[in-house]
């Protein structure tokens, strides 16, 4: 059984995602189109059909705009160069001086950020600086959330990407407050019970 297809096709060179008009419909599994351009460059097929909530009030621009940062999450998802590239001129735009309070005093999304950071931490950078943004992530926050949620991921998950020494590291500067403190002291308690002999 076969239907017709409709493609909508967005070129790298011309983003416009209110282009709603099929550049070719077909009932073939393999499809030859003409035009296209070069292997360097993206194209997105039936853009309308990525999934996005969309709330009944958001505007149309909101839509837009939550369509074009899919599109980009996607393409550096995916290695596109020009996105990795910006990806990477935007974080190095971070100032160091303001890593800590925004770990501590920031969102739960700011700071899962910072974890996924180090969790897939690019080997060209320097070792130093997931050092010190490992951390930033254990010592700086003082929402017990995230120490509980850094702590499951390095134990209870045994996460490969952390070594030990990353371990005495988190210990360490949880350790170095009251609150990282007792939030250890707590988990550690709940999660490994003392054992009579």
């Amino acid at each position: 059984m076969s239907w017709w297809v409709p493609l909508v096709i967005i070129k790298e060179d011309n983003l416009d995602f209110t282009q709603t008009t099929p550049e070719v419909w077909t009932k073939e599994k393999e499809l030859k189109i003409r035009n296209m351009p070069g292997k360097d460059q993206f194209i997105i097929v039936n853009p309308e059909e990525i999934e996005l909530k969309k709330e009944e009030k958001e505007d149309e621009v909101s839509w837009k705009t939550n369509l074009r940062t899919l599109t980009k999450n996607f393409l550096c998802q995916s290695g596109y160069k020009p996105c990795i590239k910006e990806a990477q001129e935007q974080y190095a735009k971070i100032s160091n001086q303001y890593i800590c309070p925004v770990f501590k005093y920031g969102t739960m999304k700011e700071w899962d950020f910072g974890l996924h950071r180090v969790i897939n931490f690019p080997p060209s950078r320097k070792q130093s600086e997931r050092t010190y943004l490992l951390k930033n992530l254990a010592g700086c926050p003082v929402d017990t959330m995230k120490t509980k949620k850094l702590l499951n991921i390095t134990l209870m998950e045994g996460n490969d990407n952390f070594t030990e020494t990353d371990l005495f590291m988190i210990f360490n500067m949880l350790t170095g407050s009251s609150d990282g403190y007792t939030t250890l002291l707590i988990y550690l308690h709940e999660n490994f019970p003392p054992r009579m002999v």
